[in-house]
């Protein structure tokens, strides 16, 4: 079996999927990806994208969101 890369994304995953009790399927469902998507980023086949990183700070409660969004850099309009 091949180890998991810890990264912030994989356990945000991990960390959205055991506080609300979901199944993969279910939170796959919750980004609107498929199952293979959500399975191929927490093994680490795939990184997980800094959006999703972002949604799913806030969907666990991780203050750090807030710390990230001030810090992003906008283009002028």
């Amino acid at each position: 079996m091949r180890e998991l890369k810890k990264t912030a994304g994989t356990k945000l995953l991990r960390l959205f999927k055991v506080k609300y009790g979901l199944t993969w399927p279910d939170v796959a469902k919750s980004l609107g990806i498929s199952r293979s998507r959500v399975q191929d980023m927490y093994s680490g086949k795939y990184n997980v994208p800094h959006y999703y990183v972002f949604m799913l700070r806030i969907y666990t409660g991780i203050p750090e969101v807030y710390e990230t969004y001030k810090n992003y850099k906008h283009k002028d309009l």
